[in-house]
């Protein structure tokens, strides 16, 4: 049986998948703010990207393995400004997520809310540079409340990763 509110929430994923690649004034990312964070690695070391979510009173985000049709937090595109340099994997590491039923999809999903911290692993060749890299990215996130989802966000990130010598 669909009922009214699947089909508005179907509807309104619907919208969010086929938006650009910013983030939607009034969308998820109007109940979502990030801070980003790099480490300071010597070559050859791994380390991470550090992302961190303040979600909105009242909403929740859904975490990176939350079954469809949820959109879970993921980074689906990275670059560095020397590609040599590093690798950065598509992959969160992530704790502290919940799981509950949740109404709108009729099925239990796993979420954050309040605060999400996560972290994007990122491995420096042995021939890295010394000094500050950029690292760019793409996250791609959706909130909802236990009666409305806002349509998926994709916002741009920046962190420094600094190579010691």
């Amino acid at each position: 049986v669909v009922t009214l509110r699947r089909l508005l929430v179907a509807a309104g994923l619907l919208f969010g998948l086929v938006g650009g690649v910013h983030a939607q004034h009034g969308g998820s990312a109007s109940k979502v703010t990030w801070t980003v964070q790099g480490d300071t690695l010597a070559p050859g070391e791994t380390g991470a990207v550090r992302l961190e979510a303040s979600i909105a009173e009242g909403w929740k985000m859904y975490a990176p393995d939350s079954p469809p049709p949820t959109v879970g937090v993921a980074v689906p595109g990275v670059e560095f400004s020397a590609p040599v340099t590093v690798v950065a994997t598509d992959s969160l590491v992530y704790t502290g997520a919940s799981t509950a039923y949740d109404p709108n999809f009729g099925k239990d999903v796993h979420f954050f809310a309040g605060t999400a911290r996560l972290r994007l692993p990122v491995s420096l060749s042995v021939d890295a540079r010394p000094g500050p890299h950029a690292l760019r990215g793409t996250l791609r996130f959706m909130v909802c409340t236990t009666e409305i989802c806002l349509p998926p966000a994709t916002e741009s990130f920046e962190a420094t990763v600094v190579v010691t010598n």
